[in-house]
């Protein structure tokens, strides 16, 4: 499946959530409604922003538990295309989730995304992308109040009071840019717990919650090296 064309894949997702009650590709797993339920308290009756949506499924999770509103944003059309398919398969009313394409390397449409939002959702995003900061800030100008980020960190460094951020290359189809040609590869980065800390502290940030989900031996890399998978919880104080 993964050899076919984007638009061949998307419509592979699609025929399967409308035809079988019980597609494999139903959204959203236990693992994303866990996260957002154990963080409801910042969900439900709030606006939220999903950074880099893909499928939607985080956006599906917040609105099942009680989201006023979610807006879920992604560079790939054929996301998207998908997102909304789950969304009419799932009964969602239009105003309840907006699909709406945009870059996440985008800083000034990030602000606008999340101002007048609540809680932003950053799930699987930060080990994608060289600008971590510039993206933090960006959200931060909204004074968004709370920000969850799923992420991973390389098990090497993650223990290290030392805040840092460990680069490796990313082939440019894995990334959630949108471009791609298929043989480029550019550098991504992994920070720790102590870089996210600092980072958010001095743009007004306190941690709230840090839960450790799994570690896994990473296949994508030129080197194999262990990942940690963790949610991160930041609350606004300034």
């Amino acid at each position: 499946i993964h050899q076919f064309s984007p638009d061949i894949w998307k419509q592979h997702i699609i025929d399967d959530v409308e035809s079988k009650p019980n597609s494999k590709f139903h959204l959203p797993t236990q693992n994303q409604k866990k996260i957002i339920s154990d963080n409801a308290d910042i969900i439900i009756g709030k606006d939220i922003v999903d950074f880099a949506c893909n499928w939607g499924s985080y956006s599906l999770a917040a609105w099942e538990i009680g989201a006023s509103s979610v807006v879920g944003f992604d560079i790939r059309e054929e996301n998207l295309e998908i997102a909304e398919a789950f969304k009419k398969f799932l009964k969602v009313p239009a105003s309840k989730i907006k699909f709406v394409k945009s870059d996440i390397h985008d800083y000034e449409k990030i602000t606008d995304l999340c101002t007048n939002k609540h809680t932003a959702l950053i799930p699987g995003v930060m080990y994608h992308v060289h600008d971590h900061y510039q993206i933090l800030l960006a959200v931060a100008k909204a004074k968004i109040a709370n920000i969850i980020i799923e992420t991973c960190e390389s098990k090497e460094i993650m223990d290290t009071e030392e805040p840092l951020i460990w680069w490796r290359t990313e082939k440019t189809f894995e990334l959630i840019s949108g471009w791609s040609d298929g043989y480029s590869t550019i550098p991504v980065g992994y920070p720790n717990f102590s870089w996210f800390k600092l980072i958010t502290k001095q743009l007004g940030y306190e941690l709230t919650s840090n839960t450790t989900r799994e570690t896994y031996i990473s296949k994508h890399a030129p080197a194999k090296f262990t990942q940690v998978r963790s949610v991160y919880v930041f609350k606004r104080i300034v």
